[in-house]
């Protein structure tokens, strides 16, 4: 109930949507909360999970061409491929080209948020030389960034796809 000027909540307006719209997504993404400073590279294996998530939410909508069976198994870097081509962020789209540039670069922001799940946490096994994310500002860093993320996509969803629903819960 306090007033917060210039206060973005991203993680709990994420949560939220989360919450409504996909429970397992959202599970891990409060594991991910929970895990940044005692087990940083959990916190960013379940971060990426959560981005894998909402995006298989979005992308399984009657407006797309994937299919449950095309997104069940697909990676991160695949999906995010995926919902960049279906909600065409390209010079069509009305708003300042440098966000259209922005929104290109997702493809490489939640391929490196694969990467590192990957290869710099435990999700797949390491030998006991390699490197493994053991650092809470590298976790915070991908958990605040795939809420940001997931976001965004959620609300560019949203309003381009569902605006009818969009605005009944706005009400």
């Amino acid at each position: 109930g306090m007033d917060t000027p210039a206060f973005l909540p991203v993680t709990a307006t994420f949560k939220n949507v989360l919450k409504d719209e996909n429970q397992s997504a959202y599970q891990n993404f409060e594991r991910a909360m929970k895990n940044v400073h005692e087990n940083p590279d959990q916190a960013v294996s379940l971060a990426s999970s959560t981005l894998e998530g909402i995006i298989k939410t979005i992308l399984s909508d009657d407006a797309f061409s994937a299919k449950d069976s095309a997104i069940k198994n697909k990676s991160l870097t695949k999906l995010i491929s995926m919902i960049v081509n279906e909600l065409a962020f390209d010079d069509k789209t009305v708003c300042p080209s440098e966000l259209v540039t922005i929104a290109s670069q997702l493809r490489g922001i939640g391929s490196t948020i694969d990467d590192l799940r990957s290869d710099k946490s435990t999700a797949h096994g390491k030998a006991h030389d390699e490197y493994v994310i053991d650092d809470p500002l590298w976790a915070s860093f991908i958990v605040n960034t795939s809420a940001s993320l997931g976001l965004f996509l959620w609300e560019y969803y949203e309003k381009k796809y569902r605006p009818a629903k969009s605005e009944v819960a706005k009400s």
